[in-house]
C-alpha cells in the first residue's frame, strides 16, 4: 500500500534523474494551487475531504440527465449508480470511521453519465486509458464493467494519486498494481542471504504469486512506461482538464494518445477544465496540428429544443421569446424555424441589444407591441413558473429542452475509418454534431418522461440494504 511519505520520497527520487527541469515544470499544478486546491495533503485522513471534488453544484444537473436518460435506460444508469454510493459507504466505513460518512453524488452522477455515454459510444470497450482521474469517480463504474481488461490512468496531483490508491484498492482489490512502487529495492536484505545471524532467526516462506492485473496506476515520473502500450486503448478519458495542462504537456499527451490508442479509438473529454493554459482556440489549433479530427462537441450550457412542431398554430404570427438566453441561437441560427413567424422578439427586464439580428425588448416594450405568444425556451423549471404567472394572461408555451451540462469534446487520430468526413469541417465553438443520431441523442435528445426525485429514491433504496 502506497503511503504519502513513500510517495514523496519516489517523486523526489525521480525528480533527481532530470536532465533538465523543463522535464518536470511541464507537470506544476499552479493552476491548483492558484485556486486554493490542496495539491498536497500531509495525513491519510486529509483524504475524505476529496471524496466528492471537482464537481462542485452540478449534481442537480448530472441526476437530471440520469433521469432522462442520457446515455442508456434510466434502470441501468440507476442501478449502477446505486451500486457505486454503496461501494463509496463501504470505502468511508473502513478507512473513514471517525467521519459522518455522505453519498459523493456530485462525482458519482457526473462519473455515472460518462461511463454510460461511454458504453453507448463504444459499447464492447475493454481498456480505457484516464488522464487525471480526480476523485476517481470513473473506478466505482469500470469496477462493475464485465468486459473490462486493462483501466490505467495517471495523475500529477499527489493528493488525487493517493485518493485513487485508496479507492482502487478498496474496488479492485488484488487486480490493481501501482507502478509508484515499482522500484529497485535496496540490496541491504536479501531474502536468500548465506547470513548466518539472520538465517539462525528467521526463514522466510516464499511463494510465485499470480496476479490479473486489470487497474495500473502510472505516477507522471513513470508515464513513458505506458508508451509499450502501442495501439493498446480503446478510449482515452480526459477528466476536465485539457486546457489545464501547459501547453508543453498538452502536446505529449496527444501524442501519448496517437501511440497507444487503436485506430478506431476515441479520445473523450468530459468538460475541458478551466480556460487558464490553453483555451479553446489554442487547443482546437494544436488538435488540427496533430492530426485528430472533431467527432463532435457540444460546448458549455447549450440547450437543445425539440417538439417544435407545437408551435406550427402559430405559423406567420409574431412571438417572443422568453428569456434572452445565449440558447436562442440554436433557433435563430436555423432559418427553417426563423421562417415561420412574421416577427420574431426576445424577452429580458435586464438586457438590451440583439441575438441573431432579433431584438431584445422588455415587458413595457411587449405590451406596446400588443404581441400575445410567448415562447418559454429555458430549462429552469422555476423560472418558468414565474414567467408562466407573469404573463398567464399571454399565450404562453413552453418548449421541451435538455442542457448540455458541461463541454464534451470527441477525437478520432487519422487512421479511424470517419477521419476523412470529420477532418476538414469548419470549427464551430458552439455545437459540432456527430452526425451519427444514436450519438448525438444522448446530447441533443429531450425525453418526455414523468419527473420525481431521484435523490430520494437513491437515498431510500440505498437504505433499504
Amino acid at each position: 500500500m502506497l503511503d504519502i511519505n513513500m510517495y514523496r520520497n519516489l517523486e523526489e527520487k525521480a525528480k533527481s534523474c532530470a536532465y533538465e527541469y523543463n522535464s518536470i515544470r511541464k507537470y506544476n499544478l499552479d493552476i491548483f494551487e492558484k485556486h486554493g486546491f490542496p495539491v498536497r495533503i500531509n495525513t491519510f485522513q486529509g483524504l475524505f475531504s476529496l471524496l466528492d471534488s471537482m464537481q462542485e453544484n452540478r449534481k442537480s444537473f448530472y441526476i437530471n440527465d440520469i433521469l432522462l436518460a442520457g446515455g442508456g435506460g434510466f434502470s441501468s444508469m440507476y442501478n449502477s449508480l446505486v451500486d457505486a454510493c454503496k461501494k463509496s459507504l463501504e470505502l468511508q466505513e473502513v478507512y473513514f470511521q471517525n467521519k459522518r460518512h455522505f453519498l459523493p453524488l456530485e462525482i458519482l452522477s457526473s462519473s455515472c453519465v460518462v461511463y454510460h455515454r461511454l458504453k453507448s459510444i463504444k459499447p464492447n470497450f475493454e481498456n480505457i486509458f484516464e488522464i487525471g482521474p480526480g476523485s476517481s469517480g470513473m473506478s466505482y463504474f469500470l469496477s462493475q464493467h464485465e468486459s473490462l481488461k486493462d483501466y490505467s490512468y495517471t495523475d500529477a496531483c499527489e493528493s488525487f494519486y493517493m485518493l485513487q490508491n485508496l479507492v482502487n484498492t478498496h474496488c479492485f482489490s488484488g487486480e490493481f498494481k501501482n507502478f509508484a512502487l515499482d522500484f529497485v529495492e535496496d540490496s541491504f536484505y536479501d531474502p536468500e542471504t548465506k547470513s548466518k545471524a539472520i538465517s539462525t532467526r528467521q526463514k522466510r516462506e516464499f511463494i510465485e504469486s499470480k496476479q490479473n492485473i486489470k487497474v495500473n496506476a502510472y505516477p507522471w515520473w513513470k508515464i513513458n512506461e505506458i508508451q509499450n502500450k502501442k495501439k493498446h486503448f480503446d478510449i482515452m478519458l480526459s477528466n476536465a482538464n485539457l486546457q489545464e495542462f501547459s501547453s508543453d504537456c498538452l502536446h505529449d499527451y496527444l501524442l501519448l494518445t496517437k501511440d497507444i490508442l487503436k485506430d478506431d479509438g476515441i479520445l473523450y473529454a468530459n468538460c475541458l477544465g478551466l480556460v487558464s493554459n490553453n483555451t479553446p482556440e489554442s487547443l482546437f489549433s494544436m488538435i488540427y496540428e496533430l492530426g485528430f479530427a472533431i467527432y463532435f462537441y457540444y460546448s458549455f450550457n447549450n440547450i437543445f429544443y425539440a417538439n417544435l412542431e407545437k408551435l406550427d398554430f402559430l405559423k406567420n404570427e409574431a412571438i417572443v421569446l422568453a428569456p434572452a438566453c445565449e440558447s436562442a441561437k440554436f433557433l435563430l441560427e436555423d432559418l427553417s424555424f426563423v421562417d415561420k413567424f412574421s416577427e420574431i422578439y426576445l424577452l429580458d427586464d435586464f438586457k438590451v441589444g440583439e441575438i441573431c439580428g432579433k431584438k431584445i425588448i422588455n415587458t413595457k416594450e411587449l405590451e406596446f407591441l400588443g404581441i400575445k405568444n410567448i415562447v418559454f425556451i429555458d430549462d429552469k423549471l422555476d423560472l418558468k413558473e414565474r414567467f408562466k404567472s407573469k404573463f398567464k394572461n399571454f399565450n404562453f408555451i413552453a418548449l421541451d429542452c435538455r442542457r448540455a451540462i458541461v463541454p464534451s469534446l470527441c477525437l478520432i487520430k487519422d487512421t479511424h475509418k470517419d477521419y476523412k468526413k470529420y477532418k476538414d469541417r469548419q470549427v464551430n465553438f458552439y455545437k459540432m454534431p456527430c452526425g451519427v443520431d444514436s450519438i448525438d441523442y444522448l446530447y441533443t435528445g429531450v425525453f418526455d418522461c414523468d419527473r420525481f426525485d431521484v435523490l430520494e429514491k437513491l437515498k431510500n433504496d440505498i437504505k433499504k440494504e
